[in-house]
């Protein structure tokens, strides 16, 4: 019962590190915008190649620094910025079908 303040305190820098890791990979995703103007819009077509660029490597120091809770983060970021795109882009090509 003594720790229990303790352990509140490292459940929150637990989740203040996982919603860091969100924001930096979020905030990566900027990087896309530059990246889209020079290649014609194409690249947000590859986005999970692209993405593949800038957040695997944000993901390997995050892990090499020990900072797994950050690496988490960048994961769950990562994965959902995916699934938008695909179904932002399944969406697109069904609305061509039709």
């Amino acid at each position: 019962m003594a720790d229990q303040p303790d352990d509140l305190a490292r459940d929150r820098q637990t989740n203040r590190d996982v919603w860091r890791g969100i924001g930096l990979a979020l905030v990566l995703h900027a990087l896309q915008i530059p990246v889209a103007i020079i290649t014609g819009g194409v690249s947000l077509f590859f986005v999970a190649v692209s993405q593949l660029l800038y957040e695997l490597p944000a993901l390997i120091i995050a892990l090499v620094r020990h900072r797994s809770n950050v690496a988490i983060g960048i994961l769950i970021g990562a994965t959902l910025s995916f699934f938008v795109a695909f179904g932002t882009c399944a969406a697109w090509f069904m609305g061509m079908r039709y």
